[in-house]
Parts: C-alpha cells; sequence; structure tokens
C-alpha cells in the first residue's frame, strides 16, 4: 500500500467490512455468532473467506470471493464493501467506484462507508476528494480509530508534499 503499513490497510478494511455486518444484521433483525458456525449464510461464510484472503494479501482471490458473494447475494453490503476494498487493492478504481456506489446504495453513506471511500480518493492521489470524504467521516464518527488512522496517513501525505495538514476539531 502506498504511504501506509500493509498491516495497518488490512485491519482498517477488515474492521470496515465486519462494521458493516453489524449494522445490516442489527437492522434485519438476525441475530449473530461465530463465523465458523454452521447456521450462518453461506453468503457469511463466503464473506470470511474473502476477508482471509485480503488478510493475506491476495486481493485477486478476495475480489473473486467477494464478486461469488454479490452474484449470489447482491444485498450483502459486507461483500460490496470488501469488494470495493480489494479493487482498490489491484487499483481497479473504475470496479472500486461501482462496488462504492452499491453499498452505499445498501446502507448510505456510513462513517464507515466514508472512510474507505476516503482512502480510496488517497490510493488514487486525489487529496482533495480524500480529505472531504474523510472529513465527512469524521463528522459522522469522531473517535473512530480507523477514521482518525487514515487521516493521519493523509496528513502524512499532505505535510510530504508542502500541504497544510487537515485539522479536526
Amino acid at each position: 500500500m502506498r504511504g501506509m503499513s500493509s498491516a495497518k490497510g488490512i485491519a482498517f478494511a477488515i474492521w470496515i467490512s465486519a462494521g458493516v455486518t453489524a449494522c445490516a444484521e442489527h437492522e434485519a433483525g438476525l441475530l449473530t455468532s461465530s463465523l465458523s458456525d454452521s447456521s450462518l449464510p453461506s453468503s457469511h461464510k463466503l464473506v470470511a473467506h474473502a476477508q482471509k484472503q485480503f488478510a493475506g494479501g491476495y486481493y485477486g482471490s478476495a475480489v473473486d470471493s467477494y464478486a461469488k458473494t454479490v452474484e449470489k447475494d447482491p444485498l450483502n453490503a459486507d461483500a460490496w464493501l470488501g469488494l470495493a476494498a480489494a479493487y482498490d487493492q489491484i487499483s481497479r478504481f473504475d470496479e472500486a467506484d461501482k462496488a462504492y456506489a452499491k453499498v452505499q446504495e445498501l446502507v448510505g453513506a456510513t462513517p464507515s462507508v466514508l472512510n474507505n471511500l476516503g482512502y480510496s480518493y488517497l490510493l488514487r492521489g486525489n487529496l482533495d476528494k480524500s480529505r472531504a470524504t474523510l472529513a465527512a467521516a469524521y463528522r459522522g464518527d469522531a473517535t473512530n480509530p480507523y477514521i482518525l488512522n487514515n487521516i493521519d496517513i493523509l496528513n502524512q501525505r499532505l505535510v510530504s508534499l508542502g500541504h497544510p495538514p487537515m485539522v479536526m476539531n
């Protein structure tokens, strides 16, 4: 990853995906247990597999796994967000944009989604869009450590280019 350690990026993307699951399942009235629980729908198992691929740095395999999931379960916000993040990692930003649009249709512009999207813009080098999107994520959840981490990464990039850092109050 550009400008950040692989471990930070992996933790960021996996946390984001897990966060959307919790919201979507809560709203649907479902109870969750372990991802290894055989009572979970197969799409949740596919997401767990894709997350492992992503965590291992196998981004192409993660894309394939997430794509299979959204094919089976097009309303799975976890899979769409994971697919977007995986596309980001292989610089397929055109496809990432489609996945970000779909996840926003499903769950809205949540702080988690905006955080991922802001990081995506950072990867693309679009620092103005990254700044605006991460600021919106911050306004939605000012204590979220993943959002704060991405703002720090953006600020490091801005300062290295001689630009003023993003200041959050």
